[in-house]
């Protein structure tokens, strides 16, 4: 069984910015592909956090998978597929994934005409079918890309994490602004450093 997909020019940079936020989630990139499209997840080792990036097969410039079963997975450390990312230049990269060899090859072709490939081990292993409804989640967030961005970074880059609390919004109990607007606060962004470091909260 095997599966093979070509990435050119914008699809490149696109394809690596899903591969870094998965890569922020869990070591372990999960590769799921189906004659339709190509499912890529990632599960951090606490397994309380999940991430799946899914590209149809129209996203490639070209997408083959071989298999009897019409399914083909396997998987790989994001560290080692994100460093065959690290050449300028690309015209292209050909991925050809065999589950039979265990292997994934990553065949580049550079500006210059220097052809470099890598060549990767695979692992079998289980993939997550983690299933959500939205709609029996009590409370829903949504906000704007670049004010999100803004937030985020009045925010120390070295913090291991931050706290988003959200909570249903609440009828005011009087007509008054402040009430209104205290009704509103419904999302809460806090961080918190140790005083033993010489550093204190924010929210």
């Amino acid at each position: 069984m095997s599966l093979s997909f070509v990435l050119v020019g914008p699809q490149i940079r696109r394809f690596r910015t899903g591969l870094k936020a998965l890569a922020a989630i869990g070591s372990e990139l999960l590769v799921e592909g189906v004659p339709e499209r190509l499912v890529l997840r990632s599960i951090n080792s606490a397994r309380s956090a999940f991430l799946a990036v899914t590209l149809s097969a129209q996203f490639f410039e070209s997408y083959n998978l071989f298999a009897s079963t019409g399914l083909v997975q396997a998987g790989v450390l994001l560290k080692h597929l994100l460093a065959t990312f690290r050449s300028s230049r690309v015209n292209s990269m050909a991925f050809e994934l065999n589950s039979e060899q265990a292997s994934l090859t990553v065949t580049l072709k550079c500006d210059n005409g220097l052809l470099k490939r890598y060549g990767l081990d695979i692992s079998c292993s289980d993939i997550l079918q983690a299933t959500l409804d939205g709609d029996d989640l009590p409370v829903c967030v949504v906000a704007e890309s670049a004010e999100l961005n803004r937030l985020l970074g009045t925010f120390r880059s070295t913090l291991d994490e931050i706290t988003i609390i959200a909570q249903p919004e609440e009828e005011p109990h009087d007509s008054t602004a402040a009430a209104a607007a205290a009704a509103r606060r419904s999302v809460q962004i806090k961080s918190f450093y140790d005083p033993a470091k010489g550093a204190s909260s924010r929210s």
